[in-house]
C-alpha cells in the first residue's frame, strides 16, 4: 500500500522541498502522528512516539527522493546510516531550505519593483500574482494586503484607474485583493475599448515619479498627468504635445 502511495508522490529534488512537503503531508495524512514524529514535535521520549513507524520512514523517504539527478539529495541520504525517518527528514529540510531567507528577500524586493507600464493593469496584476506563487513554493506567504499595497503604488495616481480606488474605498472593498483585481480588469477592458479615456497612455504610472497621496491634495491635474522628468520630481509635468507646463495634451491650447 505504501509503495502505491509513493508512486503518486512527486520526487524530492534540490529545488522543490515545499512542494514535496505538501505532497508528503497529503499522502500520509491518514497515518497518525507521522508529521509530528517527522518534524520532531513528538520525540523518542514522548509516550505517543512510535519507534517502528519512525524507523520505517527511513526507507519511505529514501524512496521518495530523486537520488539520480540530484547530487545533493544523493549525498544526504547516503552520507550515513539513518536510524530514524525523523532524523533524515529534518536533515533534508535543513539542507534544502538553507537559502530560503535569501530567496524570500529577493522575491519581496521583486514585488516592490513591480510597475505598471502603458496602463496595462492586467499585466501588473499577473506579475504580482506570479511573485506570490513563487513565494508559496518556498513557504513565503505574501498576504493580500501586500499585493493590494503594491498595486496601489502602481495605479492610484493613474487617470484611468485612480477613480477605481475611490469607488472601492466607498464600499469598503479596496483592501480585498480579488475584488480589487476584478474592478481593475473591468476598467482595463473599458479603456481598451475606448482609448480616448486615457490621454496619458504613453507613460508609466510608476509611483517614484508621483507625489505621495498626502502631497497630492490640491495638486492640479496637469501636475499629475503630464510628461515628467524622474530626475526632477518636484517640477510640474509638461504637456506631451507642446512641452509646456501647466496643462496636459488633451487640453493643449497650442
Amino acid at each position: 500500500d505504501i509503495l502505491e502511495l509513493l508512486r503518486g508522490m512527486v520526487k524530492l529534488n534540490n529545488a522543490n522541498w515545499h512542494t514535496w512537503l505538501l505532497d508528503f503531508k497529503s499522502t500520509f495524512r491518514t497515518i497518525p502522528l507521522v508529521m509530528d514524529i517527522m518534524t520532531g514535535t513528538i520525540k523518542d521520549d514522548h509516550p505517543s512516539y512510535d519507534a517502528q513507524l519512525d524507523a520505517k520512514f527511513v526507507g519511505i523517504i529514501r524512496n521518495s527522493c530523486d537520488k539520480e539527478s540530484s547530487k545533493n539529495i544523493r549525498h544526504i541520504v547516503n552520507v550515513k546510516e539513518w536510524n530514524t525517518g525523523s532524523e533524515l527528514f529534518q536533515q533534508l529540510q535543513s539542507e534544502l531550505c538553507r537559502d530560503d531567507d535569501i530567496t524570500s528577500g529577493s522575491l519581496l524586493m521583486e514585488l516592490g519593483r513591480v510597475r505598471m507600464f502603458n496602463n496595462d493593469v492586467e499585466k501588473t496584476i499577473s506579475e504580482i500574482n506570479d511573485i506570490a506563487t513563487k513565494g508559496s513554493l518556498i513557504g513565503l506567504v505574501i498576504e493580500d494586503q501586500q499585493k493590494v499595497t503594491q498595486l496601489a503604488s502602481c495605479t492610484q495616481f493613474s487617470q484611468g484607474y485612480g477613480e477605481v480606488w475611490s469607488t472601492l474605498e466607498t464600499v469598503g472593498k479596496a483592501h480585498k485583493w480579488q475584488s480589487l483585481c476584478a474592478a481593475m480588469r473591468r476598467r482595463h477592458n473599458r479603456i481598451k475599448n475606448d482609448p480616448g479615456r486615457m490621454s496619458s497612455s504613453r507613460r508609466s504610472s510608476a509611483p517614484a515619479a508621483m507625489p505621495s497621496s498626502s502631497d497630492s491634495q490640491g495638486v492640479s491635474q496637469a501636475y499629475l498627468l503630464g510628461k515628467r522628468d524622474p530626475r526632477k520630481p518636484d517640477e510640474p509635468a509638461k504637456c506631451y504635445d507642446c512641452g509646456d507646463p501647466g496643462h496636459i495634451a488633451k487640453n493643449c491650447p497650442n
